[in-house]
């Protein structure tokens, strides 16, 4: 019985595992080295997310952008949106509600990285704003998160 028990459990977090480590699917190679030279153009700025940690592979960290889900956050995965200026309120999602506020000024790049956080069950989330030159280091070592299956994006 506890033999059963414990190859149902072992299977159990196997099927977690490889159901989790890759819910962003493939893009060519030309579309992730695209997103990571993304231009700026008048009136707007570039914001990129990312998650470079792989602790708690399993868990997906969710990011939110003005109340509209934006796409969830596995390791090494990385999202970015040319937006106009403006004030928006990135908020991330696990155990916890962590949230960020930026006033976007046009012809600049903002890096925030999605951060997880031993939770008690529930990795927790935390949203920090880095400077360019650790930021642009950062996504060049993530893929960009295929929209088509990872997120609910309106414009």
């Amino acid at each position: 019985m506890k033999k059963t028990i414990k190859i149902t459990v072992f299977l159990s977090l196997i099927i977690i595992v490889l159901s989790s480590s890759n819910q962003s699917g493939l893009l060519s190679a030309n579309t992730n080295y695209c997103a990571k030279q993304d231009s700026l153009t008048e009136n707007q700025a570039i914001v990129y997310l990312f998650r470079k940690s792989a602790k708690y592979p399993m868990q997906g960290l969710r990011v939110d952008i003005n109340n509209v889900e934006l796409a969830t956050f596995y390791p090494k995965k990385f999202y970015t949106d040319t937006l106009k200026t403006g004030e928006y309120v990135f908020k991330g999602y696990g155990l916890n509600t962590d949230s960020i506020t930026l006033k976007l000024e046009k012809g600049k790049k903002y890096y925030i990285e999605v951060m997880p956080k031993l939770g008690l069950v529930i990795t927790r989330c935390e949203l920090k704003l880095v400077d360019s030159s650790e930021g642009e280091k950062s996504v060049q070592k993530c893929s960009l998160i295929n929209l088509k299956n990872e997120t609910k994006k309106t414009k």
